[in-house]
């Protein structure tokens, strides 16, 4: 018999190591951070819930400070321990009404009036013209007869970089390979004013197709 009472001790023992929970009561983190508050109700057995956090919930623990808890500190509770959550926990809340009730009864001080001080008329700033911009004339070369790639670097090395390229025979093919192609057609044409703005568009063929 008695190693059947020892047993079932042992047994109700492991029951409840097994099933957890709190011990003691919900200890004071008012005033921690919110990790340190959670680790600390962890240690004594609480499951925690957040309250507050803002819009997009608590990303950072350790930017937020814990400002109440439910239920307080000293009592115990079943389940959850939620903790109320800010940036920062004021310290004036609570004497914020004896505050107020010392400036009502506080009496107040004659109001003086006093002649404001007129300030010098400020001179009126003279605008500043912005200098207009210098267009630089750029004369387009000729590239007709010249491989495609050598065509836009001769009419880079003259400033002209807003370039297109287009198949000159309708077809829209894509000119994978510059140096396969060759200019016949140009657009502004040769010897024409330009500026570095100005688009120039390219029309060539594969090689052997002129």
């Amino acid at each position: 018999m008695r190693f059947s009472h020892a047993g079932a001790m042992l047994g109700a023992v492991l029951v409840l190591a097994g099933c957890g929970g709190a011990s003691g009561p919900v200890p004071d983190v008012v005033g921690k951070r919110l990790d340190v508050a959670k680790s600390t109700m962890k240690e004594t057995g609480y499951d925690t819930e957040e309250i507050g956090g803002g819009t997009f919930g608590v990303l950072n623990e350790s930017n937020w400070t814990v400002c109440e808890t439910d239920p307080p500190a000293g009592t115990t509770s079943s389940g959850k321990v939620k903790l109320i959550v800010d940036r920062t926990c004021s310290a004036t809340a609570s004497s914020a009404s004896g505050t107020s009730d010392a400036a009502e009864t506080a009496t107040p001080e004659p109001t003086r009036t006093e002649e404001p001080t007129p300030e010098p008329t400020p001179k009126p700033k003279k605008k500043r013209r912005k200098p207009r911009p210098t267009v630089t004339a750029i004369t387009v070369p000729d590239v007709v007869g010249m491989d495609h790639q050598a065509a836009q670097d001769r009419m880079q090395a003259v400033g002209l970089y807003n370039l297109r390229e287009r198949d000159a025979t309708g077809q829209g093919r894509m000119l994978v390979w510059d140096r396969n192609w060759v200019v016949v057609r140009q657009s502004p044409p040769p010897g024409a004013a330009a500026t570095e703005t100005t688009e120039v568009t390219l029309y060539s063929v594969k090689d052997g197709e002129r």
